[in-house]
């Protein structure tokens, strides 16, 4: 569920996690990874929090190829739910 066509049917809100899915993937690409972590984490909470699949399976995939360490994946999480909460409020 997580490409193009399924977002470009659906409503206002997936319109905009799209945008920060897509800067995610590209971010992943590019091996910017705590940038990565940050946009998921910020759709995840503010748009679709079934976003938490896609974030598991890439944040997963950070650990077991060792691009990211658990301690950097617990502290980029948690600041970034942090900052997209507070911006929330």
């Amino acid at each position: 569920q997580f490409h193009l066509m399924f977002y470009g049917s659906r409503t206002l809100p997936n319109t905009f996690a799209v945008a920060l899915v897509m800067s995610a993937c590209a971010d992943w690409m590019r091996g910017h990874y705590h940038r990565c972590v940050f946009q998921l984490v910020a759709a995840t909470v503010w748009f679709r929090c079934d976003m938490v699949l896609l974030l598991g399976t890439m944040g997963l995939t950070l650990l077991f190829t060792r691009k990211i360490t658990l301690l950097e994946a617990i502290v980029v999480g948690l600041a970034s739910v942090g900052v997209t909460l507070a911006v929330t409020v």
